[in-house]
């Protein structure tokens, strides 16, 4: 499926999630800058509050374009094992890493929410899996291990959201 722009794929998926709407345990959490048009539109039909979820790659040292992990808001810390394993990469290496980019993930923070905190999140149990997912995706992580732990109603929640067409579907949100 083609989406003309990423308002139009957030209506899109507003409409596969329109059960969600009006409920106090839902949140939208978009992914600056390319996810924020998609969010806004599904927060706006689900009558829900809409924030962001800020991450930031873990780039090998010398090959940045490689992640060998990722960081996001509210601690989240996800490792490319293939990568870290392969190419044997010290965990100094990668906390060091990991320290200058978490600069920048405050930075950004302050930038985009200024002094309001990171939502609470507890009770909304699947507000934070669907960018979790994106994350291990977007690095290339291997979800299988990850995905025994979602519940049955999250997983309902992601397989009732995906496309239902030929393999030629693709989301080109611009």
């Amino acid at each position: 499926m083609l989406f003309p722009n990423r308002s139009e794929a957030g209506r899109w998926l507003a409409e596969r999630l329109k059960a969600y709407a009006h409920r106090p345990d839902v949140i939208v959490l978009a992914l600056p800058r390319g996810g924020v048009p998609v969010a806004y539109e599904l927060a706006r039909a689900l009558a829900a509050p809409l924030d962001v979820f800020l991450v930031r790659k873990l780039g090998l040292p010398g090959q940045e374009e490689l992640a060998m992990g990722a960081i996001a808001s509210g601690g989240v810390r996800v490792l490319n094992d293939d990568v870290v394993g392969a190419l044997g990469v010290p965990a100094s290496v990668i906390d060091d890493v990991a320290r200058k980019e978490e600069q920048e993930l405050r930075r950004r923070e302050q930038a985009y929410r200024g002094s309001r905190p990171m939502p609470d999140l507890s009770g909304r149990e699947w507000a934070a899996i669907l960018p979790l997912l994106l994350l291990m995706l977007w690095m290339g992580t291997y979800t299988q291990t990850f995905l025994p732990s979602i519940s049955a109603q999250n997983a309902r929640i992601l397989d009732q959201s995906k496309p239902r067409a030929n393999g030629s579907e693709v989301a080109n949100a611009r």
